[in-house]
């Protein structure tokens, strides 16, 4: 084939492609949930029933037959086991399911209601599990407090915001000899303060020496990646958030602080 031929189908299939990728989010990934939504729910039921069927059979020949030999006793118990752990897979993988669900759930309303950011961030965190170099081969420390203060925002866009952190976190980490993650949330009177941490490459230019604050919006490198900072950071900042960035030894640091909801009628 012609090198200007082999371009032209190139330059087409990224458009045929760009089209699919479009429609994945919003159409076709709700379709493929509610089709395996059904079966999973199937295979839950079935496997909760037949833990109970196994164990009241397996308790009523060891009552009625309690001569059963040593074996066939042990080869009993283990079928209980055995229907045990079908159940706790199948309740694992729900867990898994939940969490796909969960997200992509999230990222399509684009109504303002009050958010709770460690329930958010504990969401995050279990989907980033889906990247598999995240979740085997990074260190974690999540501290998230529990009775944080909501805020008042779109959900979509602090978690794709946050999903966006993770995945740079990813990238910087990817040649680190230390690959460690870490993020916290807390409060004081006026903001929720959700602090990340990650121990990729520096982002603070060599000017600046090995530690450093960096203007929020300052990506240096200038690639793509870079570039999804720059805009999580200024959508963040629109929706009323403040962002520091600092090189902290071998942490690069961020903080960012939001503001409070307004307390419930209840609460004043």
């Amino acid at each position: 084939m012609k090198p200007r031929a082999a371009e032209q189908r190139e330059k087409l299939l990224r458009k045929i492609a760009t089209g699919f990728d479009a429609t994945l989010i919003t159409e076709l990934f709700p379709g493929i949930i509610h089709n395996l939504a059904n079966p999973l729910n199937g295979i839950m039921g079935r496997a909760t029933l037949m833990q109970r069927r196994t164990a009241d059979h397996v308790k009523k020949m060891q009552e009625f037959y309690p001569e059963l030999s040593t074996d066939m006793a042990a080869g009993l118990k283990k079928i209980v086991q055995d229907a045990d752990s079908i159940v706790r897979e199948a309740d694992r993988f729900f867990s898994l399911f939940r969490d796909l669900t969960e997200k992509f759930s999230a990222i399509a309303p684009r109504e303002e209601e009050r958010i709770n950011l460690s329930q958010l961030i504990a969401g995050e965190m279990r989907f980033a599990d889906f990247y598999l170099d995240f979740k085997h081969e990074v260190d974690k420390t999540i501290d998230l407090e529990e009775q944080l203060p909501e805020i008042t925002g779109v959900y979509a866009i602090y978690s794709l915001c946050l999903s966006g952190l993770l995945r740079r976190a990813m990238r910087v980490m990817r040649a680190s000899p230390t690959r460690s993650f870490s993020i916290a949330t807390r409060h004081d009177e006026r903001h929720v303060i959700v602090e990340i941490g990650d121990t990729g490459e520096s982002a603070v230019d060599a000017g600046q020496g090995r530690e450093g604050v960096l203007p929020p919006n300052d990506t240096a490198g200038g690639d793509d990646a870079d570039q999804e900072l720059h805009d999580i950071i200024a959508l963040l900042e629109e929706c009323g958030g403040r962002v520091r960035r600092t090189r902290e030894g071998d942490w690069n640091r961020m903080t960012v602080q939001i503001p409070r909801a307004a307390k419930r009628a209840s609460e004043q």
